[in-house]
């Protein structure tokens, strides 16, 4: 019982690990941009991160979810479920995105009074509203497959997406701009396109994989409790 956990859980840990540190690192790395750069930075990315709880609770309910239907054996059902929850999760992620246009300014004025500093998070912001839907449909398609106890894909995705596409591309456009154009560097902004970047990746990815995992469980060709 003790290997299944672990055969199936640390793939999560890994992936959970990876997602923190994109985020992590990023901020080291614009913290040489200046503190004007790292205020708004934080500030954005504060006000973003509490929104992204209600995609991420309904991560979890969705993992839950899905591993009961499963577990009932009905597996044409659990893909429903899936693909349902699925559907909610772009609801809320237009519902965020109106609460970011239309509340931004306001809560940013409860973070600084410093007229750059809201500028720059303002524009964060923005950025910000395009990666809403990637973002919640990453961590929901990665809550279904892991009711579907597909989590070592998970984990490979994840570390595709946030590492090489979102923290190495975002590094590249804030510190050097497009390549082969005669351009400045992208700074703060760079970095929050990498993060829509690697967002968009794993999303289609984690797409594409809950589509094969739960139609090959529905037809019988995958036994859903033995991964």
């Amino acid at each position: 019982m003790i290997g299944e956990l672990l055969y199936v859980g640390l793939p999560i840990g890994v992936a959970i690990f990876v997602e923190v540190t994109l985020f992590t690192l990023i901020a080291l790395f614009i913290a040489s941009l200046g503190e004007i750069t790292v205020a708004a930075h934080q500030v954005a990315l504060n006000y973003t991160s509490i929104l992204f709880m209600l995609p991420l609770s309904l991560s979890m309910a969705l993992t839950v979810r899905v591993s009961n239907v499963l577990g009932q054996g009905r597996p044409s059902y659990a893909r429903r479920v899936a693909w349902h929850g699925i559907a909610v999760c772009l609801v809320v992620a237009l519902i965020n995105g109106l609460l970011l246009r239309f509340t931004a300014e306001p809560v940013i004025g409860l973070y600084t009074r410093d007229t750059e500093v809201a500028r720059l998070a303002l524009s964060l912001v923005l950025l910000a509203m395009i990666y809403q839907v990637s973002d919640s449909l990453q961590v929901n398609l990665a809550g279904a497959l892991r009711g579907y106890k597909d989590t070592r894909i998970i984990m490979v995705i994840t570390l595709a997406s946030y590492w090489l596409v979102g923290m190495a591309g975002g590094h590249w456009l804030g510190t050097r701009g497009h390549s082969g154009l005669d351009q400045a560097p992208l700074g703060v902004h760079g970095y929050w396109i990498g993060l829509i970047g690697g967002l968009t990746a794993a999303a289609v990815m984690l797409g594409e994989r809950l589509r094969r995992i739960g139609k090959a469980v529905a037809h019988g060709e995958r036994d859903p409790l033995h991964p």
